[in-house]
């Protein structure tokens, strides 16, 4: 389900239980006490998560694609002020390096062994072992840094 642009989910009231919460995408977050400032503060982090996500319903990592969280990582990159343009330049460089080779693949199929062979490519190459290195710290930092929102 796909929301339009002005158009938010609601902080709702659960009456038998007198706690609030916010259905996105037939799945509902229960967030405390209905009216109380804990669950208003927690249904605006839910909401602004909901809106950084592109205001697409979240995604478990089952569902993720790697390319899906490539873009997620670059946008995410773009609106932090801490990286630097050849920082920037060299994770494009590195990730269209992995979305050439596991884009249409899960991001929970991607494994260990997925880095052994964008190790070996690299390798193959001619890099350096510290160039390369860097390179899988990077990777590493992509998968870390972008992740969906607790249930």
């Amino acid at each position: 389900m796909t929301y339009k642009r002005k158009q938010l989910p609601k902080y709702c009231l659960h009456k038998s239980t007198g706690r609030a919460f916010v259905r996105i995408d037939g799945k509902t977050y229960y967030l405390g006490k209905h009216g109380s400032t804990a669950s208003r503060l927690e249904y605006d982090r839910i909401i602004a998560e909901f809106i950084a996500n592109g205001r697409q319903p979240f995604q478990s990592p089952d569902e993720i694609l790697v390319e899906n969280l490539i873009v997620r990582f670059l946008d995410y990159m773009e609106r932090e002020q801490n990286y630097c343009e050849s920082t920037k330049g060299r994770f494009r460089f590195i990730l269209r390096q992995v979305n050439d080779l596991y884009g249409k693949h899960l991001v929970s199929q991607f494994s260990p062994g997925a880095l052994k062979t964008i190790r070996r490519k690299h390798l193959e190459n001619g890099l350096a072992r510290s160039t390369i290195n860097g390179y899988m710290n990077d990777i590493r930092q992509v998968f870390y840094a972008t992740s969906s929102p607790a249930s």
